[in-house]
């Protein structure tokens, strides 16, 4: 029997200023969390081994959705509006809930928060395919449901 595990069924809700984003937003295709962090080597004078230490600065995160509605582009005519106005950035939480499949754990669900992302491309396909919405940023803390 094979030890291998299939992929992962994932769904975000995206929380923009309270107000939770649907359609599009449920559909992850693919994504990723990097934590941004750094070792660094300490060395002080008469001493002989050096000290380790370690800072942790967040993540980075991106995103691929398949678009079934015009909820993600709703999003970023907002966020343009919003920056020629020079209004604040707003407040931005991220649930991902992975699905894992049978003969796995179940599910859970990760929050992301303090996010600020962007919009990368978004892209159109045939009649076969879908059509892809891809977003990159960064965020602040990372929880577990």
């Amino acid at each position: 029997m094979s030890q291998r595990n299939r992929g992962s069924e994932v769904t975000a809700q995206v929380i923009v200023d309270g107000d939770l984003k649907g359609g599009s937003w449920a559909k992850v295709l693919e994504w990723n969390i990097t934590p941004r962090q750094e070792i660094s080597e300490t060395g002080f004078q008469g001493e002989l081994e050096d000290d380790l230490d370690f800072s942790h600065h967040g993540y980075d995160m991106d995103m691929s959705f398949q678009e079934i509605d015009g909820n993600l582009r709703d999003v970023l005519i907002d966020f343009v509006a919003r920056e020629k106005a020079r209004a604040a950035y707003p407040d931005i939480q991220i649930l991902l809930t992975i699905k894992h499949r049978a003969g796995q754990d179940g599910s859970e669900t990760l929050v992301l928060s303090g996010v600020k992302f962007k919009f990368d491309s978004i892209s159109g396909a045939s009649k076969k395919d879908f059509i892809n919405t891809k977003i990159s940023g960064k965020f602040k803390d990372l929880d577990r449901l």
